[in-house]
């Protein structure tokens, strides 16, 4: 299969033909030194010679080469075809060194040479082709200027005074046109070949640089999109490149570091301090490191680092320095220290749950003990007031017993389509509604329901549990009185909110009271575990409302500003089946 040329003989690229372009304008300028030149010399010549030839026809063509040059050139940039234009100014070139060598002496002119300096340009800008065919041209304009000498032809655009020639025999016209036209040819083949050597060169080198500018590129973009941060040093453990993870994850930029050493930034990596005899004998796999370590971040941040150190070698395979591949484990630390706590208040909740149900059953006994001694004794009102004291006591405790073991260890969950506004929230009203906390906070009850409100798929005795714990709230946070609103609507949500797949429809009902509201603080922690502002409270009914939303894969937001009352909103899927 034959081989593919490097590029076409009428390349299309812009570099190209940019590069073309640049030629022509040196030809150009090439052309109008050469005619002052002739110009000069000509003037010279008449001057201080007075049996000099005529030149007004070399005047002439030396006028017409500065208007061609100049006509030209105002239309240079404006030519499609660049290659046609630069075989139209070698054409011109040829006929003017035709003139030059007519007017000189013809056959024995000495600018017969300057043939072969347009066709060496022919070959540097036009390659082998236009070589070869500038010399074409040379060679029959030169072999019709022998042919007009040997025949005495005289042109019809001569001056009044005849040009003289020497006469020349059949011998020499022969002689001197096979003579110049082998010179001609072989000048465009030296030309031309090494016009195409040099273009193949530059060619190769160009797609050489342009491969390697890609391969840096491609490296380069890979370590800038590299989640981890790369850093190399030199044999005295220098440092010399640093991507932008590195940057992002120390807070300091190449400029910075650049040329520091390794310790100022990572002063606690355990690396070799006198790397450079150490290292030119050493294999590649002899320091291969995976460590931790913590550094102190530009803004003063700590952070911690895992750290995998080896050998940087150069293209002999010759060590160079280091490279450190390193990530944050800052976020992972944490995540492992609160995944430790975790576990450890699991075990310890495990604990209270046991040990609150082991205190339930002597707590059982006592409050039924007290209960039997309250009826069977008579009893003074002082006695009887302690025996009041101990069963309100037993009850409080009995309570708050029950509470506990319901955040810590939760009822499995029991789902079934309901009507919640019947099945959950009428029926927590009607139980507010009896309770003597209702009657003495002198509170009104508001409900917003809408028509036909789509099921849910929940479980409705948890879900009473939550909504008795917000209205109950509700209530207690108005002293004075006031007005408890509950409402609900559907509303649609990104899918990410409640950590599902896609959008999903929601139901969102809002118990919302007018009492004093809750500061930062407060709503900070309000929904921990024995968090609570109230003097008798246990600090478990928000947490247990929480813990109960959260198996429903919905969430609890909280909307609160001092004097002005508080909204919980209840955000709960109508399916379960996205998780």
């Amino acid at each position: 299969m034959p081989s593919l040329p490097i590029y076409s003989d009428y390349p299309e690229d812009s570099l190209q033909r940019d590069s073309l372009l640049n030629k022509i304008k040196w030809l150009m300028i090439f052309r109008i030194v050469v005619v002052t030149i002739l110009l000069g010399s000509g003037l010279t010549i008449q001057w201080n010679v007075l049996q000099s030839r005529p030149l007004e026809l070399l005047y002439i063509f030396i006028i017409l080469s500065y208007a061609f040059t100049g006509l030209t050139a105002s239309f240079l940039n404006q030519f499609g075809n660049l290659h046609l234009y630069a075989y139209f100014q070698f054409g011109y070139d040829l006929l003017f060194e035709t003139a030059m060598v007519y007017i000189t002496g013809g056959v024995e002119s000495v600018f017969t040479s300057t043939y072969i300096f347009t066709i060496i340009a022919a070959g540097i800008l036009l390659f082998r082709q236009g070589a070869f065919i500038v010399a074409s041209l040379s060679t029959m304009l030169y072999g019709a200027l022998v042919g007009v000498q040997f025949y005495r032809i005289q042109p019809l655009f001569i001056p009044t005074q005849p040009l003289l020639f020497t006469p020349v025999n059949s011998s020499a016209v022969y002689y001197k046109v096979f003579l110049n036209a082998c010179a001609f040819y072989l000048v465009a083949f030296l030309s031309s070949y090494l016009s195409e050597s040099l273009r193949k060169t530059h060619q190769r080198l160009w797609e050489t640089s342009y491969d390697l500018t890609e391969l840096q590129a491609f490296h380069h973009n890979i370590l800038q999109s590299m989640h981890s941060g790369v850093m190399t040093t030199d044999l005295h453990l220098k440092l010399t490149s640093y991507n932008f993870a590195a940057e992002q994850i120390t807070g300091y930029t190449l400029s910075e570091v650049y040329g520091k050493p390794l310790q100022d930034i990572f002063p606690e990596l355990d690396v070799p301090q006198k790397m450079n005899p150490l290292l030119r004998n050493m294999k590649a796999d002899r320091l291969v490191q995976r460590q931790e370590t913590a550094i102190v971040t530009k803004s003063g941040t700590t952070v911690f680092l895992g750290v995998s150190v080896s050998l940087f070698l150069d293209n002999s395979g010759n060590v160079a320095g280091l490279i450190c591949i390193f990530q944050d484990l800052t976020e992972l630390k944490a995540m492992q220290e609160h995944v430790a706590q975790a576990d450890r208040l699991a075990a310890i909740g495990q604990l209270a749950a046991g040990l609150a149900h082991e205190i339930r059953n002597p707590l059982a006994s006592i409050s039924g003990s007290i209960q039997m001694l309250n009826s069977e004794l008579t009893l003074d009102i002082e006695q009887a007031s302690l025996m009041d004291i101990v069963l309100r006591e037993s009850k409080r405790l009995d309570h708050l017993l029950s509470d506990f073991l319901l955040y810590a260890r939760p009822q499995s969950m029991s789902f079934a389509e309901s009507d919640i506004m019947r099945d959950v929230i009428l029926s927590t009203v009607g139980l507010l509604r009896q309770d003597k906390r209702f009657v003495e906070e002198k509170c009104t009850i508001h409900v917003e329901l809408p028509q036909d409100f789509p099921k849910i798929v929940c479980d409705t005795q948890q879900l009473q549990q939550v909504f008795w714990n917000l209205c109950l709230n509700a209530l207690q946070a108005m002293s004075k009185g006031g007005e408890l609103r509950i409402c609900a609507r559907s509303e649609r949500l990104d899918g990410w909110k409640l950590d599902a797949r896609t959008p999903l429809e929601v139901a969102v009902i809002s118990v919302s009271d007018t009492g004093d509201g809750l500061d930062e603080e407060t709503l900070h922690h309000i929904f921990q575990p024995f968090y609570t502002t109230k003097k008798q409270g246990s600090g478990l009914g928000l947490a247990i409302a929480h813990t109960i939303v959260k198996n429903h894969h919905g969430v609890i937001r909280v909307k609160s500003s001092p004097q002005e009352g508080t909204t919980f909103e209840v955000v709960l899927p109508f399916v379960q089946y996205y998780w």
